[in-house]
């Protein structure tokens, strides 16, 4: 995806600048790992996942330092860590539950739907302190063609494709979509538009989004904004300071913003 290719390109460009060799493997290579840690000297690692406590516990018992990156915040997910960075979506989810309920919303559809994602349990609290409820739709997938569409981005494909079948059913429409994914709402606003749906007027629409990946609309997008290649960055720096230091530090919060634009409406309350 967009947002860990701009984390990770950050993160090795950041160590390389201070003269640091870094190599990356998915968290499900663990054959791999192994081989590395047997066959090369390895001064630091960084996990960069939800969890993997085995990779921890090898890290652990071959004395090797480790920085947990964006574990969930409210589990103990940093295994000895001598340092992590976390993601704390709390305060922007808190902000657009506020804007939401001044802008008179009472239900939004959350697609698509990782409903065990901590983000959705996180965005559900928000939403039930003001009183609006919640729903989930799928990602649109399942029926799509063999193969690769050129120029098509699958996950544009899906929201174009979900937008259409909700607006193509008898079901009253929600107040609000959130999207969870910047590819999956520009196949939304796509299907929106061909429907001659006018956004904020017919229906709101909110979006995750990275720096550098915004969905372009005719007018700003409202969003969750966050900023990946920053994120790296600070993870590399974190790196950096236990090399100077040697010293185990408090989890640095990264707070992605909460940033209305044109596809939410700005304090109206929903007429009855």
């Amino acid at each position: 995806s967009f947002y860990f290719a701009a984390i990770t390109d950050s993160f090795v460009r950041t160590l390389n600048d201070n003269k640091c060799r870094v190599t990356t493997v998915l968290p499900s290579q663990l054959q791999t790992i192994l081989d590395i840690l047997d066959t090369q000297h390895v001064n630091m690692a960084v996990i960069d996942s939800l969890g993997h406590v085995p990779l921890s516990e090898i890290f652990k018992s071959r004395e090797i330092p480790f920085v947990h990156a964006f574990p969930d915040m409210d589990g103990d997910t940093a295994h000895g860590a001598v340092a992590s960075v976390v993601m704390d979506v709390a305060p922007a989810f808190k902000a657009l539950a506020k804007h939401c309920q001044a802008s008179g919303v009472r239900e939004v559809c959350v697609c698509p739907s990782p409903q065990a994602h901590p983000y959705v349990r996180k965005l559900a609290e928000a939403m039930d302190g003001r009183g609006i409820r919640c729903s989930f739709i799928g990602t649109g997938a399942g029926d799509e063609p063999a193969g690769r569409l050129e120029g098509v981005n699958m996950m544009e494909l899906r929201g174009y494709r979900s937008a259409k079948a909700l607006l193509g059913s008898k079901e009253r429409l929600p107040d609000m979509f959130l999207s969870m994914d910047d590819f999956f709402t520009r196949g939304m606003l796509v299907a929106f538009q061909d429907a001659g749906v006018d956004i904020p007027k017919d229906i709101q629409l909110v979006s995750l989004a990275n720096r550098g990946n915004i969905p372009v609309w005719r007018t700003p997008i409202s969003r969750i904004e966050h900023t990946p290649e920053k994120y790296g960055r600070l993870l590399a720096e974190t790196c950096l300071r236990w090399f100077a230091k040697r010293r185990t530090y408090k989890p640095l919060l990264l707070r992605p913003k909460f940033i209305v634009g044109g596809t939410t409406w700005r304090n109206r309350r929903k007429r009855v």
